[in-house]
């Protein structure tokens, strides 16, 4: 799936919720800032992403986003983990919010942009055609199990 359509399921996921200070945000800056934190300028990178949340001992919640179920929630804490404070910094300062607000966003729009990013096909094609290869894969499923 192309960055710009994965970007797009994080924005509206943004926009529509209950936040103030987040939902009237510019769609374009939005934009911009998750293109800046998730992408590679041409792609969503899902693989690296979902990576993070296995090696961060995050496997059960990636594997929500994975899957047809229910999308389980991320912490302010683990999505700090998963980009760091310089990134998380950053997107909050593109946005002109607080950090607090940056990760209540990051917290509707991610669950979204994964979930989005692996439907569509079986999540084993959609992770080998950005891993490159079957053991690739088979490495980071073993993670989830």
């Amino acid at each position: 799936m192309d960055l710009s359509s994965v970007i797009q399921m994080g924005v509206e996921a943004i926009k529509n919720n209950s936040n103030e200070e987040t939902s009237g945000l510019d769609s374009n800056l939005l934009t911009k800032a998750l293109s800046t934190l998730v992408g590679d300028g041409e792609e969503f990178d899902l693989s690296s992403l979902i990576s993070g949340l296995a090696g961060g001992s995050l496997a059960s919640i990636a594997s929500s986003w994975l899957g047809s179920g229910e999308n389980s929630p991320i912490s302010a804490e683990s999505i700090i983990a998963l980009f760091g404070d310089e990134k998380i910094a950053s997107f909050a300062s593109i946005l002109g919010l607080s950090e607090g607000s940056a990760l209540d966003a990051l917290s509707d729009a991610l669950p979204a942009m994964v979930d989005g990013a692996s439907s569509g096909g079986s999540i084993a094609e959609n992770l080998l055609s950005n891993l490159g290869d079957k053991d690739s894969l088979m490495r980071m499923a073993s993670k989830f199990f």
